[in-house]
């Protein structure tokens, strides 16, 4: 006899859902603007405890670490958020199937960490990376309860454990370690402490049921989604950092100091809005799915505010880009304002595109922004190439070009 599948109660598409949403809003980017504050006070600390090369080595285990991050969980987490019906065995299965997955590509990143280290130049490399294969089994418990608190838009709780992680796992283990002379395994153990810690405060604060269970039916639910949102998100990845590699290899290193201090500072103010959309309007909108028209009026509601917000900040650091960027930097960094005032063009595009992408995830079409987005990492890499010959401006040019395309494909896809 088949065991019985409740459904886990959800919260009913009511008037106050968009006030609810305003408010997780609000603590979203209270959450953000907490981060870039306290990120910026331990990296001081903990630069001036520690030697550049010990952050070099870090950073260059978090490119292979970053990419893996991407597919770790299949895109479960994105699925428990969108999907209507959800029932205590979907949550269950996604819960097992997460932990499995992370001891996996665990398992396969130990493996592949002895041929990464002579592939990047690196021999102290495979160490790092054994150790820090721990970031997928501890990520892995949390996948379930982070998405439940997403879903049911907790932004405060979700502000909570992400400080306290952050204080504790983080800034707190990695300055004892480094005061203790740990060196980079202090920042290596800061980050596998902040991610244990983050999965079992949410755990702690949601409690799902944790029982395994191995369901074909729940998991092809939610993989059938899942699969492609993680699709999208490597596809993404491709997109975001090939300009980068193009500039490394056809213009040299100081053209990509230049190149993407440039599209940091552009994308700065924008990280804002990226997150709010992931964590605010998507499970917002996938409660709302079914009603298109109340959809249609949050989507066109969404682009007016992200465009009130984005314009003015992107026309006002394009026009004092010369000023930024020898204010802030130094004269070396005076190369940086043209391609700033390039990319700035696109700034505003950009803002507005990234708010149709939770459109298409609350309604289950994936498949439709995936599609545009293997054009636009296309597009990125074919103009960037072709931009190299007027330097890193041609390169910024190309990849306002194909940001441009992005903004009217997903457009085109949110209206429908």
């Amino acid at each position: 006899m088949s065991e019985p599948t409740p459904e886990i109660p959800t919260t009913p598409v009511d008037p106050t859902l968009g006030q609810r949403t305003v408010t997780a809003a609000q603590w979203r980017l209270a959450s953000a603007v907490a981060q870039a504050l306290l990120q910026f006070g331990v990296g001081v600390l903990l630069a001036r405890l520690l030697p550049p090369a010990d952050f070099g080595l870090v950073a260059l285990a978090l490119v292979v670490v970053g990419l893996a991050t991407l597919v770790a969980d299949l895109g479960l987490g994105p699925a428990v958020i969108q999907r209507n019906d959800l029932t205590e065995r979907h949550l269950r299965a996604a819960f097992t199937a997460s932990v499995l997955l992370g001891c996996l590509l665990a398992l396969v990143l130990i493996a592949l960490s002895s041929l990464l280290g002579p592939l990047l130049r690196s021999p102290e490399l495979p160490a790092v990376l054994r150790l820090q294969s721990l970031l997928f089994v501890f990520g892995g418990l949390g996948v379930t309860a982070r998405a439940l608190l997403n879903r049911r838009l907790r932004a405060s709780a979700s502000f909570w454990i992400t400080l306290a992680s952050y204080l504790v796992g983080y800034a707190g283990v990695s300055t004892v370690l480094a005061l203790a002379g740990y060196g980079v395994w202090s920042l290596v153990w800061g980050a596998l402490m902040q991610a244990l810690l983050e999965s079992l405060l949410a755990l702690a604060v949601v409690r799902p049921p944790l029982r395994p269970l191995w369901a074909r039916v729940e998991l092809r639910d939610l993989f059938g989604f899942g699969a492609t949102a993680s699709l999208n998100s490597v596809v993404n990845y491709v997109a975001r950092n090939g300009d980068n590699l193009l500039v490394g290899r056809w213009l040299g290193e100081a053209a990509l100091g230049l190149y993407g201090r440039a599209y940091n500072l552009m994308t700065l103010p924008l990280n804002y809005v990226g997150t709010l959309s992931q964590s605010v309007l998507f499970p917002a909108m996938s409660r709302i799915q079914d009603d298109r028209a109340r959809l249609g009026r949050a989507y066109l509601a969404a682009v007016q505010v992200t465009a009130l917000a984005a314009a003015p900040v992107m026309a006002g650091m394009a026009a004092a880009a010369p000023h930024l960027a020898v204010g802030l930097y130094g004269p070396a960094w005076a190369g940086l304002a043209v391609p700033l005032q390039v990319l700035c063009a696109a700034g505003l595009l950009r803002a507005v595109y990234h708010v149709a992408g939770p459109v298409s995830a609350a309604t289950g079409n994936v498949g439709l922004e995936l599609r545009r987005q293997v054009v636009y990492a296309l597009l990125v890499v074919a103009l960037g190439f072709g931009g190299t010959r007027w330097g890193i401006t041609g390169v910024a040019a190309g990849v306002t070009l194909a940001i441009a395309y992005m903004y009217f494909a997903m457009a085109a896809v949110a209206l429908r």
